[in-house]
């Protein structure tokens, strides 16, 4: 799973070109299904409106501990309204374990469907409804539906000199990956976790060399890289092209 904020273009790049490697396994479990349960997850409770949090978070530099926590909050309150007012120019589908790839078939519909992106910015002027987030996706040209339905890349390696700028307010900075709220705060806990985790192997390894150690670092790591995600599926007639990516056509 992503890092919340990005250090660099690069790995920004990265992420949004990152290739779906050739798969012939189901793409993920639809969110709500009964066939596999996740760890409960307690938002906090954020009271500010998407509109407070904006505010505190100018002037913040956009790589810091302290706008990534005014991120999250910001996103607790965007996803409310997302789930109510739905996504502009979108089916969304919500994957409980998803394969990891920028890419997925949606169950529903057998089309393509990618990982949902959004832009931070708190300048930035994109709405979506109800004042929720506005949401697009950035297809990877070579991606497609093989013969057995599964998710097939010839796509090659990605090109690092675009960059991924948001296509309303032209920023890199703060265009990442939609990132569901539950699985942020699952993410932080795993995170966690884990360095307590490798804490306790390095003592252990310390008094006794010899001792064979449980590797609990190889399970978190597992449920970090299979958090649910957003994907969405573009109606066609919905969207147009804005650099790199296919947005709702109100931003045009």
């Amino acid at each position: 799973m992503p890092n919340w904020c990005f250090p660099s273009i690069l790995l920004g790049a990265a992420l949004i070109f990152s290739g779906c490697q050739e798969k012939t396994e189901e793409p993920g479990t639809p969110a709500g299904s009964a066939a596999t349960n996740t760890n409960p997850v307690v938002l906090p409770v954020v009271t500010q409106t998407p509109d407070e949090i904006r505010a505190k978070m100018r002037g913040m530099d956009p790589f810091s501990k302290e706008i990534e926590d005014e991120q999250f909050k910001l996103v607790i309150k965007l996803d409310e309204l997302r789930k109510t007012h739905g996504v502009e120019g979108f089916e969304p589908v919500e994957i409980l374990h998803p394969p990891g790839t920028v890419a997925i078939v949606d169950p529903k519909t057998g089309k393509l469907a990618w990982q949902a992106m959004i832009c931070l910015n708190p300048d930035c002027p994109a709405r979506g409804p109800g004042g929720g987030p506005l949401l697009f996706v950035s297809p990877v040209a070579g991606v497609s539906i093989g013969p057995n339905g599964e998710v097939v890349d010839q796509s090659g390696q990605p090109d690092f000199s675009k960059s991924p700028n948001c296509p309303i307010c032209k920023r890199w900075e703060y265009c990442r990956v939609y990132e569901v709220p539950e699985s942020t705060a699952r993410y932080r806990e795993l995170m966690q976790e884990l360095i307590k985790s490798r804490e306790a192997a390095m003592v252990q390894r310390r008094a006794n060399p010899q001792a064979q150690i449980p590797n609990k670092s190889v399970e978190l790591q597992k449920e970090m890289g299979s958090l649910p995600k957003l994907y969405l599926v573009p109606r066609e007639d919905k969207l147009h092209e804005v650099g790199l990516f296919l947005t709702p056509l109100k931003t045009k």
